[in-house]
């Protein structure tokens, strides 16, 4: 853009401030932000997690969520609150290291499978549906029968 410009308006161009000050003034490189989150990524609570057997990890952690069901970024804590404990759950860790929880419930209202990641609810699979109530059926009408006949 600016070797469009004459040499004269490149001599009027004002350097703003901050580029005055080089890109450290604004994001300051140092070995603490390096090792700090990344932006935006959630570090669960202990409050958050459920241990291996699907119960909240923290005491205290007992009060009912105010959703009347899941949503995302919902903690592992409170979806076990809201729809009890899973029939199965698997905790692990995905390739960036973050705390990875899939829970399993085949019963209740809503049955699925739900992915957590850094204890957030992020994906919701539904199992087990109820399948669509069957339509009524129209009775069958009497067909005609021939009348019995006398074997002679």
């Amino acid at each position: 853009l600016l070797s469009a410009c004459s040499t004269d308006a490149v001599s009027d161009f004002k350097t703003p401030s901050f580029m005055k000050k080089g890109l450290n003034a604004i994001i300051p490189l140092s070995e603490e932000t390096e090792e700090s989150a990344p932006v935006g990524k959630h570090e669960p609570t202990p409050a958050e997690l459920v241990d291996a057997n699907g119960a909240c990890v923290a005491a205290g952690s007992n009060s009912a969520p105010a959703a009347t069901a899941p949503t995302f970024e919902m903690s592992e804590c409170s979806v076990v609150q809201l729809l009890g404990p899973p029939q199965k759950i698997e905790i692990g860790a995905n390739e960036l290291g973050d705390r990875t929880a899939v829970m399993y419930f085949s019963k209740g209202q809503r049955p699925g499978i739900y992915r957590f990641t850094d204890a957030q609810l992020k994906s919701i699979e539904r199992i087990g549906e109820p399948a669509a109530p069957a339509k009524p059926q129209k009775p069958a009408k009497p067909t005609k029968q021939a009348p019995l006949r006398r074997a002679t």
